[in-house]
């Protein structure tokens, strides 16, 4: 502001992110209001919007949470029973659907969080890097 000869008075609005603001440690909002009469000053949007979200969330029923859990459990267990039956390698000899399903299978198994899918995919990412020629 003083590089460009603007007095802060003219200053009407304000949203900052600094974490001092938000702790409070400097008050910097507060001294602001004080200098200039007519300013709005806002709270960081990001800390605004995960305050909001944890306020949401903390009002969720818990039976919900127990819902979603076991849903999650029960898909990771369908996909992994899939993938048991299709397994993870292509055959030459499989029809494009099946390796389609092969996929989505893996792509939704990782998702869910099943450890073994995310090393295997993991481990083939890292070999495709190291050789893309040869691990496509």
């Amino acid at each position: 502001m003083e590089k460009f000869s603007i007095p802060f008075v003219n200053i009407v609005a304000l949203s900052c992110d600094n974490a001092a603001v938000m702790v409070e440690k400097h008050i910097f909002f507060f001294k602001l209001e004080a200098k200039c009469k007519y300013v709005q000053t806002f709270a960081c949007p990001c800390h605004a919007v995960a305050l909001i979200s944890h306020a949401a969330c903390a009002k969720i029923p818990a039976f919900c949470d127990d819902f979603l859990k076991k849903l999650v459990d029960d898909m990771r267990y369908i996909l992994k029973s899939l993938l048991y039956a299709l397994s993870y390698d292509e055959k030459l000899d499989e029809d494009d659907l099946t390796k389609w399903l092969r996929q989505e299978a893996v792509k939704w198994t990782c998702i869910f969080g099943d450890r073994e899918c995310q090393q295997i995919a993991s481990d083939r990412l890292k070999k495709h890097l190291e050789d893309p020629t040869n691990h496509k």
